[in-house]
């Protein structure tokens, strides 16, 4: 017998929601003080009164279970008749608030019956929904009085209503299980390595273990994890697979591979989620006055049911049809529709990022799979994710777009300006910084939330409301990280002339990374780069779980003419002095063969003095520069010239950027590549925090901070260059420090046969020979 398991506001919403869209940080936001309004309401009950009253109940219709979970906010134990209470926080003024939304009292009558089958004696009760206007913190209640039968009808209609996405919600899971467990593995064999790669993800999943994977490129990492986590949902192991991506481009990768599976017969939802930016369909996204958003909720089941019933592979170009046709978001509706996917693709915000990660899966611990692409990315994702900052000049912009006399709002602004103004006094031209929370700070800050909600809500159409919510929500922004405050953050403030912001930084977001994955029953971390694999285990938070593995390249070594120049220094002292060598190397480095070349330099600043210095001293090669904040267009752009085979083509790119990481150059796209230092960032106030905090937890802090992410930058790069056993190409690396023992050691063994050379002139001879091995063998 299939078993589906809902909560009480899920059944009655079914039947009953209706209304619009509200912005998601609003939303959030009022959460988060109805919650505070609950804790506050139910402490102040009489003797007798019970809160957070556990239920749970199982109907069976046919061959489906139903079982119905939730919370009752109160129940009146010592009334005659029981109470059984429903509370809701409201911003509305309180002249307005009346009984008119039957979606709340559905709620507490689903209670009320519960409560009734446990107490047999008991005729009737009284359903209370409980109004608590925030602003003025006065409370409305509204009794419903209903008897045992009453309730049972109410209660069997609902069950009645609901069981056909029940029916739909079996039929799913039975296709998806019977499909999965059917497909084979999606090509004739195996490449070196992958079917035992294949074999550790699906064991980990049995094992409910996390795996970590650092996979050259070229293994095939995204079938590898997709195929054995298809199969544990075939044998029923979990439930469902979330398949993260740092990149748009990778979460392609795994779209294109599931239509491997799809040829197959696998009948099986998958949901692609894309930002709600790129999914908007208004020209610029409102989704305050938005005519897809209103009254979404009254809308949308019909058509996510029928849409359910007539395609597998959902991404954006399906709900954006959809939507369109149906007046519905398209970027909601995918939300809607990834309740029923057995596998969503999404980026890494979608689980970890607390201001849009999907709540709907992590309010209870579920049988979940996390496939985390190009898991390298994840630490300073999950950096950025849970730090941030405030501005003394955003405060005051608020202040002034606030279009009414002082009041309630205007004067908790003042009180937050008043903070900054003592902050600044403490600066003295130099970086503040405390290990310990700005509880006055975040008291502040809350309050003027509280007040700039209450605003919002009252004062609905003035000309600078976009203005006023875009500050807003970076208020909420900077309060919401302060909540996830502990031992790896530090807050830091400084000021100038022009203004002082404060910011919190989250230097190692270990803890926050695993209370997501602890959600789930397994997750695998895979990359072409995870070295040292006991570095990214301690920021990652799997240290002491993870089994860590290191494949080796599926590539041959002739493929690769791995040269590294190690009498050059490029520290940033000796850069500009370095250059005139520099250029020579690069010169020599491609003269042996034409083709395309990408030239890595570690900052804008030195890649175009590099390159004006190369364009002066060889005129007769052309070279091309990446440029800074380049949009989508002037990107594709860049890379279509990569599709041109004449002469010398020189790519000059800064190491770490977009062409980096991520671009799949396979054949003559791409032929060499050189890379001028070894990536370490430019020494900033965060990464010295990242480095001091480090050191006192007994590690070499130094590293943590610089060498090792640095050293990530440059294999990235490195790997642009051989992409398929056909490719052929070389690697210069330029650095002196590539000749210490530490970054021999950070070398992976498939990069361990590289040369050391002195002078450029034997570079060029070296590949010479190279590029005439290879033109003599024919292999290439």
């Amino acid at each position: 017998m299939f078993t589906c398991r809902i909560s009480v506001h899920e059944l009655v919403e079914t039947s009953y929601l209706q209304g619009s869209l509200t912005s998601s940080g609003m939303s959030v936001q009022r959460a988060q003080l109805g919650a505070r309004i609950h804790r506050q309401l139910q402490a102040s009950r009489p003797d007798g009164y019970q809160s957070e009253v556990y239920f749970r109940h199982e109907s069976v219709c046919d061959d489906i279970t139903i079982v119905v979970e939730g919370r009752a906010d109160g129940i009146y134990t010592k009334e005659d008749p029981v109470i059984i209470e429903e509370i809701k926080s409201t911003l509305l003024p309180y002249d307005q608030i009346d009984d008119s939304i039957f979606v709340h009292f559905a709620q507490c009558y689903v209670y009320a019956y519960f409560y009734l089958l446990q107490q047999e004696e008991c005729a009737s009760l009284i359903a209370r929904v409980t109004y608590h206007q925030a602003e003025s913190g006065q409370s409305k209640h509204f009794d419903h009085v209903r008897t045992r039968e009453e309730l049972t009808a109410f209660y069997e209609e609902l069950i009645a209503n609901y069981r056909k996405w029940a029916v739909l919600q079996r039929d799913l899971h039975i296709a998806a299980k019977t499909s999965a467990k059917a497909i084979a593995f999606p090509f004739e064999s195996y490449r070196p390595h992958q079917r035992e790669f294949a074999a550790w993800v699906y064991q980990s999943i049995l094992r409910h273990d996390s795996l970590m994977v650092q996979a050259p490129t070229g293994i095939g990492k995204t079938v590898s994890t997709l195929f054995p986590a298809l199969k544990a949902i075939g044998e029923g192991k979990c439930e469902k697979v979330f398949y993260l991506s740092a990149k748009s481009v990778t979460a392609k990768v795994a779209r294109d591979t599931m239509r491997l599976f799809y040829d197959q017969q696998l009948s099986l939802k998958s949901v692609s989620l894309t930002a709600k930016d790129k999914m908007c369909l208004l020209e610029e996204r409102n989704c305050e006055e938005c005519p897809y958003a209103d009254n979404y909720y009254g809308r949308v089941r019909p058509v996510l049911y029928a849409l359910l019933q007539t395609q597998d592979a959902l991404d954006s170009d399906c709900f954006r049809q959809v939507g369109k046709e149906h007046t519905l978001c398209p970027f909601e509706l995918s939300l809607d529709a990834s309740n029923y996917a057995s596998l969503i693709i999404c980026d890494y915000n979608y689980v970890f990022d607390p201001s849009v990660y999907l709540r709907r899966y992590f309010e209870d611990k579920g049988r979940y799979v996390f496939l985390i692409d190009e898991a390298h990315n994840l630490v300073d994702r999950a950096r950025n994710m849970y730090s941030s900052e405030l501005c003394r000049s955003d405060v005051e912009t608020l202040r002034t777009r606030i279009p009414q006399a002082p009041g309630p709002l205007t004067h908790a602004i003042d009180r937050l300006l008043t903070a900054f103004a003592r902050l600044e006094k403490n600066c003295n031209d130099s970086v503040v910084s405390q290990k310990e929370p700005m509880e006055d700070l975040y008291q502040l800050v809350n309050s003027v939330i509280n007040e700039c909600d209450a605003f919002l809500q009252m004062e609905k159409d003035f000309p600078q409301r976009s203005d006023v919510l875009v500050l807003y929500f970076q208020l909420i922004d900077f309060r919401r990280v302060y909540e996830y405050y502990d031992e790896n953050f530090i807050t830091w403030y400084a000021a100038s002339q022009e203004d002082c912001r404060v910011r919190i930084f989250c230097m190692n977001p270990a803890n926050q990374i695993q209370a997501r994955i602890a959600h789930g029953i397994s997750a695998i971390y895979f990359s072409a780069t995870l070295s040292p694999s006991l570095y990214y285990a301690e920021l990652l938070g799997e240290k002491e779980k993870a089994k860590r593995v290191a494949l080796p390249s599926i590539f041959g070594r002739e493929q690769c003419a791995l040269l590294i120049h190690n009498a050059i220094s490029t520290r940033y002292p000796h850069r500009r002095s370095s250059l005139p060598a520099i250029v020579h190397t690069i010169y020599h480095s491609v003269h042996p063969k034409p083709g395309n070349y990408i030239i890595f330099f570690p900052s804008y600043r030195y890649m175009e003095e590099g390159a004006a210095l190369f364009q002066q001293h060889f005129p007769d090669m052309h070279v091309h520069l990446q440029k800074s904040g380049m949009n989508e267009e002037e990107r594709h752009a860049f890379l279509e010239r990569f599709e041109q085979q004449e002469g010398w083509q020189l790519y000059f790119c800064v190491l770490g950027g977009m062409f980096a990481e991520g671009i799949d150059f396979r054949g003559d796209r791409l032929i060499g590549a050189v890379i001028i230092g070894v990536g370490l960032p430019q020494i900033n106030v965060e990464s010295d925090f990242i480095r001091d905090h480090f050191n006192e937890q007994g590690v070499d802090g130094y590293h943590y901070a610089y060498t090792y992410p640095g050293m990530n930058k440059v294999l990235q790069a490195m790997g642009r260059v051989i992409r398929t056993k056909k490719d052929k190409g070389i690697l210069v690396l330029i650095d002196d420090r590539y000749g210490s023992a530490l970054y021999r050691s950070l070398f992976p063994a498939h990069y361990r046969h590289a040369r050391y050379v002195q002078d450029a002139l034997t570079i060029e001879e070296q590949l010479t020979d190279f590029w005439n091995d290879s033109q003599q063998s024919g292999q290439f």
